[in-house]
């Protein structure tokens, strides 16, 4: 069981954050409401090839739920939702940057056999 204390110490506010971001379609949502801009359900929906309604509808509540996105609902018949962007999500931004460098320094790496080679070494020698 996680004490209270455990539940609300930044490595656990991580490990939460690093779960919720990592789920299945999370990040290509942030990422479709990023370059498109808010977005009704529908056309969220068809920006984001191979997602089912049911699991869009449930990663759409688990981000709203984190504060990462707003869902404003107007009030016409039928009813229209339109997703966006927190400033929470926008905060994001730089560590998703921070990724794609390290990534892309890998791909680099990994493109030669040096480069996969030294990639591949010990951080801490424990032969001593």
């Amino acid at each position: 069981m996680i004490s209270r204390h455990e539940r609300y110490s930044p490595d656990h506010a991580t490990h939460e954050l690093l779960d919720l971001l990592t789920r299945l379609w999370t990040y290509k949502i942030i990422v479709t409401l990023q370059s498109a801009g808010p977005c009704r359900f529908s056309l969220l929906h068809q920006r984001i090839n191979g997602i089912s309604q049911r699991l869009l509808v449930e990663r759409l509540q688990q981000l709203e739920d984190h504060a990462l996105i707003v869902r404003i609902v107007e009030s016409t018949n039928p009813r229209v939702a339109t997703y966006s962007l927190t400033n929470r999500a926008a905060e994001l931004q730089s560590g998703f940057a921070c990724l794609r460098e390290v990534i892309n320094k890998w791909e680099r790496e990994d493109s030669t056999p040096e480069g996969y080679g030294r990639a591949r070494l010990q951080l801490h020698d424990n032969t001593a």
